[in-house]
């Protein structure tokens, strides 16, 4: 009794459906086509179509189509296939129509569709005994669903819990249903679901719980085929009228939805006449009873209208006023296409892009520019909107294939932001460097179909940063210049004082001129250690400490005999020239000293000499293991010593000396680094 009055409902339902749907009028389009078209279906979607047993298409939407075609005067070549295939081809414009689609949202932004020849219910099939009974008991279960179809997106979306696996044909999935203990239930129209059963005996399965999710099944074309798509309407129109329609219906589907017996059609009247009294007097009541709430709601509506024309308002001051060039683009299509590339097993879109780059151009001709604001018009030198609102293809796109590429993955993957430096040409001509930044929102339920692009005119700050580069490029070479020619003087000064001091006889003048020399070459080593380095603000401490000594130790090899030896230690300090010099002016006097005094009448020995950095400071220590320096007041005043105080105070520092019994000398020099350091 269920199924009986299920059908009888479905009829009333079909019969309302095309009772109140608005055709069109009738136009002459048939002439525009000269060439016979391409008309794509599945080949196992029986009583709306299938291949015969000689392989031949069959089925309501055939000879629905092929009534039309008589009607209409057209040529028409129809070729049925597997159904993900068929959607395939009829997206990348390889045929014209297809004969049978169901109309979803989703479908709708994709394909064109035309008056609805059928609505169509679809049911729940399960295993005889199962105890499934309604939809929301599939969580967890296997359901098999035809790959494409409508029930594989519905069911993702009503209960993303439940395992689907897609095949072939829903003939693939009700057989396996009869007969794999795996399968728990097969989701597919109720017509077709009853002829499959029927045609293969399978009488293990059952329908449970009312027919669901009515949907309008049309014929679909490409999208903006307005000419084919009123040949079609005009067609279901005059077969409607002309009773062709009515014959087709009861030719295929009068098996599946018998005829009543007259007494059965007064019973069935009745109660339709009573329900719809009922349901009148309840419908006044409901009416009524909702009037008061009606007008509360509309008071709310109107006060949440204003506040969002408030906000509109806002944004647009916004849009139109910032300086910041602003893009609204439709993204849907490329979405969809993402999509179907994930039904069709793509997961990895990277790997995917590099073996594909045609996708790339395929993106330029399908983003739509929706909006500008005034500011992009100014920076991309348009006169007006409508250069720039329409195919992204109206942009120069040469130089941005790398960020578009960057741009599809992140569609792909779900990311909100992606920003980067682009380079594009204006319609006059010029070359511009934008920060163009993309925010993809994503709303509750999904992914939303437009994105947000904002750019920034930074050509001059690139031109700027090219300039500045260069200039610090020229005083580096200027300053290394400088370095190397310093260097050089002083090396001059210090080889005449050393061809002087050939011609002194007098050892105590002798020794006076090796100190200044020795001086000289202290602070020259500073520059060329610069000179030879590609950072002209620091320099090394303990390396230059460590060179300065051995130049030290060279100058007295005539004195020593190579009987004293240099030991260092340390860890890497980078100090600036301003401390550097005096640093090594204050070692060359100490160390100088150790050398012309600690080791008298060929005495053996070292020098040691460490840096390290710690609590804030830097400290130096020179220590030697000669004779040593006697306590108490200096005898006489002496040059090298008071070069020594003096840079200590420049420094900002301290020195202590400490002498030992044993013998040897130790001189601590603290100081704190320079500001810049």
């Amino acid at each position: 009794m269920c199924n009986f009055v299920a059908r009888i409902m479905l009829t009333v339902l079909v019969s309302a459906f095309f009772f109140f749907t608005p055709l069109p009028l009738f136009s002459d389009h048939s002439q525009a086509f000269t060439q016979p078209l391409i008309a794509r279906g599945d080949y196992d979607y029986p009583p709306f179509e299938y291949l015969d047993k000689k392989g031949h298409p069959t089925g309501f939407n055939i000879d629905l189509l092929n009534a039309i075609a008589e009607e209409m005067n057209l040529s028409v070549v129809i070729d049925l296939g597997l159904w993900s295939q068929v959607r395939n081809e009829l997206t990348a414009g390889e045929v014209d129509l297809i004969t049978g689609m169901y109309q979803t949202e989703a479908r709708q932004k994709v394909f064109d569709f035309s008056s609805p020849h059928n609505v169509v219910s679809h049911a729940l099939y399960v295993k005889r005994g199962s105890s499934i009974q309604t939809l929301d008991e599939l969580k967890g279960c296997v359901v098999y669903v035809e790959s494409g179809d409508v029930m594989h997106d519905y069911l993702r979306e009503r209960i993303p819990e439940a395992f689907i696996v897609k095949v072939k044909s829903y003939r693939d999935a009700l057989v396996a249903l009869n007969s794999d203990l795996q399968v728990d239930a097969v989701l597919t129209s109720r017509i077709q679901g009853e002829r499959i059963r029927e045609e293969e005996k399978l009488n293990n399965i059952i329908t449970v719980g009312p027919p669901f999710y009515p949907r309008k099944y049309c014929f679909a074309v490409q999208k903006g085929n307005s000419n084919l798509l009123a040949v079609l309407n005009d067609g279901i129109t005059i077969l409607r009228e002309n009773g062709t329609y009515d014959r087709l219906y009861e030719k295929w589907f009068g098996k599946i939805i018998p005829g009543m017996s007259n007494t059965v059609s007064r019973r069935m009247i009745l109660i339709v006449v009573i329900a719809i009294a009922v349901g009148g007097v309840i419908t006044f009541t409901w009416i009524w009873s909702l009037k008061r709430s009606v007008r509360q709601k509309t008071a709310q509506l109107k006060k949440e209208l204003t506040e969002r024309k408030r906000m509109e308002w806002r944004f647009r001051s916004v849009f139109e006023g910032v300086p910041v060039s602003i893009w609204e683009e439709d993204i849907s299509t490329i979405r969809e296409r993402i999509r179907m590339l994930r039904e069709e097993g793509i997961s990895d879109f990277s790997v995917y892009v590099n073996e594909h780059p045609e996708i790339i151009d395929w993106m330029v001709q399908n983003i739509k520019i929706v909006d500008v604001n005034p500011a992009t018009l100014a920076m991309h030198n348009a006169t007006s909107k409508e250069q720039l609102i329409g195919s992204f293809a109206k942009v120069e796109t040469r130089h941005i294939k790398n960020f578009l590429r960057t741009e599809f993955l992140a569609i792909a993957e779900g990311q909100e932001y992606i920003r980067a430096e682009t380079k594009s040409v204006t319609f006059s001509g010029e070359e511009k460097i934008f920060l163009t930044t993309i925010f993809i929102p994503r709303t509750g339920s999904g992914a939303y179909s437009h994105m947000l692009v904002s750019m920034v005119d930074i050509t001059e700050i690139k031109k700027t940063e090219k300039k500045l580069a260069k200039s610090l490029e020229e005083k580096e070479v200027l300053l290394k210049e400088l370095h190397h020619r310093v260097k050089n003087n002083m090396q001059m000064m210090s080889s005449l004082i050393n061809l002087q001091s050939r011609s002194v006889e007098d050892r105590a003048l002798s020794q006076v001129i090796r100190v200044s020399e020795n001086r000289i070459r202290a602070m020259a080593l500073v520059h060329e250690l610069l000179y030879q380095t590609d950072d002209f603000t620091s320099i090394e401490l303990g390396f230059y400490l460590r060179s300065l000594v051995r130049n030290l130790m060279d100058s007295f090899r005539d004195e020593h005999k190579g009987n004293i030896r240099f030991d260092f230690s340390g860890s890497e300090i980078n100090v600036t020239i301003d401390t550097a010099i005096p640093c090594g002016l204050i070692v060359n006097e100490l160390v100088s000293n150790s050398l012309e005094h600690a080791f008298p009448n060929g005495r053996t020995g070292t020098i040691k000499l460490k840096t390290l950095a710690t609590g804030g400071f830097i400290m130096i220590e020179i220590s030697d293991d000669g004779c040593g320096i006697a306590e108490g007041p200096r005898k006489k005043k002496t040059m090298g010593l008071d070069i020594v105080q003096a840079l200590v105070q420049q420094l900002r520092g301290t020195i202590d000396r400490v002498s030992f019994k044993g013998g040897g000398t130790k001189h601590t020099l603290r100081i704190r680094p320079h500001e810049d350091q």
